[in-house]
């Protein structure tokens, strides 16, 4: 049973770990976060920062 557990454990990990890659790798999420937390990038609207390379 406590295998059972450790391995139920492990793919919700690494399943919540695909998800949160999947959030930030989207261009609007990653967009709005870089403008409130980097400050070069405050005074650009989302659609610049989503350009930007």
């Amino acid at each position: 049973m406590q295998q059972l557990n450790l391995i139920t454990s492990s793919n919700k990990t690494i399943m919540y770990d695909q998800y949160c890659k999947m959030l930030i790798g989207h261009p609007y999420i990653l967009a709005r976060i870089i403008s409130c937390f980097v400050e070069e990038a405050k005074h650009l609207s989302l659609d610049e920062i989503k350009k930007t390379d």
